[in-house]
């Protein structure tokens, strides 16, 4: 597993038990996307994404949960991943750990997963932010969800280069 405990954090496979531990604890804005999405309570939101990924961890700092976040494949599409994180408001506390730890951590899933998708709602400003300093491209808002609020498709392309034949 990813080792974060030089960056001050540290990762655990993410269980139904975070899935509780963050609904209560979770980001207003994460709330909102889970609404807007599919009309998902924040536990809901949470232990649906765990439940389809092939890989999802809980990242803490100290006692504290900051994150559960994981990459599972795009039906229909198994070259894809959706990568998704949802956040607690410890982020707001840790904000310096809290982006280190995500460039490790993209690092480290850009060497398993070449193509990641997600849809962000658009007035989620941090979130997007946050994507394009870690590299993904955003695309235009466009309706998304059972409410269509519009979201902004969010993806990382990571080029292989495949040598044939040596």
């Amino acid at each position: 597993m990813l080792d974060l405990t030089p960056h001050g954090a540290r990762l655990v496979l993410a269980t139904k038990r975070h899935a509780r531990e963050l609904g209560r604890i979770m980001r207003a804005k994460d709330r909102e996307e889970g609404r807007a999405a599919g009309n998902f309570t924040p536990e809901a939101s949470v232990r649906m994404s765990i439940n389809n990924s092939c890989e999802a961890y809980a990242a803490y700092v100290g006692d504290y949960l900051l994150c559960v976040f994981g990459v599972g494949p795009m039906h229909g599409t198994p070259e894809i991943t959706v990568a998704w994180i949802m956040t607690s408001v410890h982020v707001d506390r840790y904000p310096l750990t809290f982006y280190r730890c995500s460039k490790i951590v993209i690092e480290y899933l850009r060497g398993k997963y070449p193509i990641m998708v997600n849809m962000i709602h658009g007035q989620y400003t941090e979130a997007l932010r946050w994507l394009e300093r870690l590299g993904f491209k955003l695309g235009p808002p466009e309706p998304f969800g059972v409410r269509g609020d519009l979201h902004c498709r969010a993806m990382l392309v990571t080029n292989r280069i495949e040598v044939i034949g040596v």
